[in-house]
């Protein structure tokens, strides 16, 4: 599997991957991704147009998801009732 593309989409980074004639592409919003296989197209196509696949209501479902994982994320981050441990300046 090899990166053949990366573009960023509002506040989405988008990397696509091809293996053989198969497409792939995540999606990464902050320490958040998915993952979601376009899968074959012809050896002729360009790999920058594969964003031209995904449609409004694909993108708004991808914002819906990343917003339920980004709750769960919160939940399972401890709470930050600690500071920060401080070290000293060297030189």
């Amino acid at each position: 599997m090899r990166i053949v593309h990366k573009e960023v989409y509002k506040q989405f980074t988008l990397t696509f991957f091809k293996m053989e004639d198969r497409y792939t592409v995540k999606i990464e919003d902050g320490p958040l991704e998915q993952h979601y296989k376009l899968g074959q197209f012809d050896a002729e196509t360009d790999p920058a147009a594969l964003g031209q696949h995904l449609d409004a209501a694909f993108w708004q479902q991808v914002a819906e998801v990343f917003e339920k994982m980004q709750q769960v994320h919160k939940r399972l981050l401890p709470p930050a009732s600690q500071p920060e441990e401080e070290f000293p300046t060297i030189i």
